[in-house]
């Protein structure tokens, strides 16, 4: 037969989904014979791939491979469409695999090696491979990235997190290797997983970066009118103690080491000491390799026990996700995904950032808050899914976080994370838009901006919002005929970052937690004034990001 020709191609490619340059291969192996070339694609598994190339795939999990000698090992990501088939056997079996592989491979970049023969299956190459996998398993795939780790003189170490959510290679110098050495190695990367430091040791830090950090530091104090007022050296005293404190977090060997039994012990005493008790010469971490699957973390979550619909936020990934629970038979179904894109002004907003997204009190519509692309996007509920119907977009670098709903007028408070405001909203119940009615400022130009959580008391009277950035919560009382604030009260919240705050479920009460300064403080609320009375200021609760009454 004659030349393959763009047409057969084209043709092909029609009636099986396969991707052009699986079809024009097919064609030629079977020299043009239209049906045998359908018969090849389906028996290599590549029918119908390309049709779900385009989904997106941000779901996933990570893997690691070590080998025998511990001498070299790899860390890669696979992805899928939904969390159920990146737990599904077949598609971790398969992760394994291509981990498998790619311990052996000398490819430097993904593309180079979706190019190398299949091990396993030498008539496929690994991109074909992964083609006839998304055929059988029915979702786009993709391998996502790798990294390889090699050490001759001690041994890699691995560490998988959270069932597949993390993965972190070790590479420690050593002239003894044995179960301690190892043993203190995945200890280390627990450590990485756990604290995610950005640096092995001080020494890795960029000068620019310290530049960076010292300036940022320089414009925070003077944008604080209580530390601005002290003395130059003082001043400067300052930065630098911040600047340690930060290098303590940021770099692996400086951090506190988190099975430490005093819990001040470092990451570089912790390895010191395991070398001597095994007369060891050992470089405390070499190399780091870390991935981490990002992308599947929710940061919001909210149920709907009428409807039994679940929905998440994702931060990293900038999508909403809708689940179905059946409470009979304790079935948990993902429906719909919606991955939203773009970006804005601000440092912050270089991806979209999903940060809130719930019903509407009428349970008509969704709403969800995009703080990176500075949008409240309303969706409708169908049978399939999820439909956009409607975009409220905020002033560019705002960033909006949380919506409260009036519990009587059809008003929505939006506090916005970026700029620090409250925006006063019309909802139309109708068709789902929001109109912006009023905006308040929580700040002014010499204090910081950073918008946290905002909450509505139920006889919509009084709203409370939390600024994070100075550390403040703020008493609004609302007009009883239209729904618009007065401030009534300013606060310090007594600590560090107010991340979250919620009323008692009388209302008597508002409890706040604080992110850095690692603390719980308690108000009691006039229940005729709105104003807040500090009770308790020193209850220790690490790391508060958010806070639910019961």
């Amino acid at each position: 037969m004659g030349a393959i020709t763009a047409a057969m191609v084209k043709e092909l490619r029609e009636l099986t989904g396969a991707g052009m340059m699986d079809s024009k291969k097919a064609l030629a192996a079977v020299e043009g014979d239209m049906e045998k070339a359908i018969e090849f694609l389906r028996e290599k598994g590549l029918a119908g791939a390309q049709k779900k190339a385009g989904r997106i795939a941000a779901e996933g999990i990570v893997d690691v491979c070590v080998s025998d000698d511990a001498k070299k090992a790899v860390v890669l990501e696979v992805n899928a469409e939904t969390d159920f088939v990146a737990k599904n056997e077949k598609f971790r079996t398969y992760v394994g695999e291509v981990a498998a592989q790619a311990l052996k491979t000398s490819a430097k970049t993904t593309e180079e090696f979706l190019n190398e023969k299949w091990e396993l299956d030498p008539s496929l190459t690994v991109g074909e491979k992964l083609s006839s996998m998304i055929s059988i398993i029915g979702e786009n795939m993709t391998i996502r990235r790798f990294e390889k780790v090699e050490e001759n003189d001690g041994c890699v170490v691995s560490y998988i997190h959270a069932g597949g959510k993390i993965g972190v290679l070790v590479d420690v110098v050593s002239d003894v290797v044995n179960d301690e050495i190892k043993e203190m190695a995945k200890n280390v990367a627990m450590q990485v997983a756990a604290l995610h430091p950005k640096y092995t040791s001080d020494k890795e830090v960029d000068a620019d970066y310290l530049a960076r950090e010292r300036e940022i530091l320089l414009a925070q104090i003077k944008n604080d009118p209580k530390e601005a007022s002290k003395p130059e050296k003082v001043i400067m005293g300052m930065i630098e103690g911040r600047v340690k404190k930060e290098l303590k977090e940021i770099c692996l060997l400086d951090q506190p080491y988190v099975k430490a039994a005093d819990g001040k012990q470092s990451v570089a005493a912790y390895v010191a000491e395991v070398a001597k008790a095994n007369n060891a010469k050992v470089s405390p971490v070499e190399r780091l390799a870390s991935i981490e699957d990002q992308q599947a973390v929710p940061c919001y979550i909210r149920y709907n026990e009428k409807t039994g619909d679940v929905l998440t936020a994702n931060y990293h990934g900038g999508f909403v996700e809708l689940y179905h629970y059946d409470k009979e038979d304790g079935a948990f179904t993902f429906v719909d995904k919606k991955v939203h894109s773009g970006s804005s002004v601000h440092a912050n907003q270089t991806s979209p950032h999903v940060h809130y997204t719930d019903y509407t009190p009428d349970e008509k519509w969704i709403v969800v808050c995009d703080l990176g692309i500075d949008t409240v996007f309303t969706y409708r509920r169908t049978e399939t899914g999820l439909e956009e119907v409607a975009q409220y977009k905020t002033k560019a670098g705002s960033g909006p976080r949380h919506l409260a709903f009036h519990p009587t007028f059809p008003i929505a408070y939006l506090i916005c994370e970026l700029d620090a405001t409250v925006e006063v909203l019309s909802y139309d119940k109708d068709n789902g838009t929001f109109t912006k009615l009023d905006k308040i400022a929580l700040t002014t130009e010499d204090q910081q901006a950073w918008g946290g959580a905002i909450h509505i008391t139920r006889d919509g009277r009084f709203l409370y919002a939390s600024n994070r950035g100075f550390d403040a919560l703020y008493t609004f009382s609302v007009d009883a005929t239209n729904g618009l604030l007065t401030l009534v009260q300013t606060v310090d919240s007594y600590g560090s970052v107010p991340r979250d705050f919620h009323l008692s479920n009388d209302e008597a009460y508002i409890v706040v937690g604080h992110q850095e300064s690692d603390n719980l403080t308690l108000f009691k609320r006039d229940l005729e004034t709105g104003q807040l009375t500090l009770l308790q200021k020193d209850f220790y609760a690490p790391e508060v990001v958010c806070v639910v009454p019961q």
